[in-house]
């Protein structure tokens, strides 16, 4: 294998798992294991960006990286410009060359582009628990509506939804409120990001009903030894995760493999589990459906808004970091809203308490698994 298929084995390529470990046999697949599939992406980017876009070679000098700098300024964002800075070293460092991103003049017209176009990061709306709820009833709504058009099927020879057809588009509707459910609850409560509900398997994943969930993750972007990680929580009485995730599970009938999937236009699941990126359009499709405004809503807003709620709810920042898994205070910081109280001062509304209660819609037993509701719609 050349240096240059080398290279794009380990910068570009963002295979499964599963596919990594079957072609792991060379020193070279298991470094392409070793390296993150968003950032293999971001340095591909840099690199062509670099070579094709702005037309220069690859290995370069630190004059000609100020030039680029000092070309993209005021085109490109300086958080894009530090990423591309990153790819261009990385590739230097892969082929044993000395990295001009490290030279004084670099660092010095980073430093002066910082100064001069430096804007305030975009940050994700926070997803707010009482957001989280109003989801949750959309979702529920779906799936009392796709049960009674199942029963309403199986009970009579007539009637709308007693073809096949109209069968299988209420078990798609069914499954899809329930796989949304349970991604949404477990991405709030576990404050999960999106590559990381994406690679949640059955087999690393044990929950009991009315106790908790366990879930192992083999890597995640703050373990970055990958040496794996187990996370908990515990059952709730309202919006409750282990109960979703259960119900998923049980009702799609899944037993290995990935827990989130794709579901095709017949209700049939996908063997394949859902790509990361087709997170935050589901989130937002939740939000749309129920009502809401989805602008500023991605996969973050989720762990925004778990990290916000639990400072409401009085966790001190070392709990909620060990919580979460973040290893420094910076980077929580990042994610939790300062809270400065002005008291009788404030023109601010006193906000109400945010802990949760029984929902109307687990009242009326919603979030049971669904006994009675094939797997499998027999097509006789």
């Amino acid at each position: 294998m050349t240096e240059n298929r080398i290279l794009r084995t380990t910068l570009i390529t963002e295979p499964t798992r599963e596919s990594l470990i079957a072609a792991a046999n060379s020193a070279a697949a298991y470094q392409a294991a070793a390296v993150s599939g968003n950032t293999a992406a971001a340095y591909t980017s840099a690199v062509r960006h670099f070579q094709y876009d702005w037309g220069k070679v690859l290995p370069t000098t630190s004059d000609v990286v100020c030039d680029y700098l000092a070309a993209y300024a005021k085109k490109l964002s300086v958080r894009t410009l530090e990423v591309r800075l990153a790819g261009i070293s990385a590739w230097h460092k892969h082929h044993e060359f000395t990295d001009p991103t490290k030279a004084h003049e670099v660092k010095l017209t980073m430093k002066g582009i910082r100064k001069l176009h430096m804007k305030p990061p975009k940050k994700a709306r926070p997803l707010s628990l009482d957001l989280v709820r109003k989801i949750v009833a959309s979702l529920d709504a779906q799936i009392v509506s796709a049960v009674h058009g199942m029963q309403q099927s199986a009970s009579s020879q007539g009637g709308p939804v007693s073809d096949l057809a109209g069968r299988k588009k209420l078990r798609k509707q069914l499954l899809r409120a329930l796989r949304d459910k349970a991604l949404v609850l477990l991405g709030f409560w576990r404050a999960f990001r999106s590559d990381e509900l994406s690679r949640l398997t059955v087999e690393n994943t044990h929950a009991i009903k009315g106790e908790q969930i366990e879930i192992y993750l083999p890597f995640s972007k703050t373990d970055r030894s990958a040496s794996g990680q187990t996370y908990r929580m515990e059952a709730l009485r309202e919006l409750c995760p282990v109960s979703a995730y259960v119900d998923w599970i049980e009702s799609a009938g899944i037993t290995q493999g990935p827990v989130f999937r794709k579901i095709h236009h017949w209700g049939d699941l996908d063997e394949l589990g859902i790509a990361s990126k087709s997170i935050g359009p589901l989130l937002t499709e939740m939000c749309v459906n129920a009502g809401l405004s989805a602008a500023s809503i991605s996969t973050h807003s989720m762990r925004h808004g778990f990290a916000n709620w639990a400072v409401d709810e009085g966790w001190d920042l070392d709990s909620l970091m060990k919580f979460v898994g973040w290893k420094s205070h910076k980077n929580a910081s990042g994610y939790v809203r300062a809270k400065f109280d002005f008291g009788a001062l404030s023109l601010a509304q006193k906000g109400q308490s945010t802990r949760i209660h029984r929902s109307e819609a687990e009242a009326l037993g919603i979030g049971q698994t669904f006994m009675g509701i094939p797997e499998n719609i027999d097509e006789s």
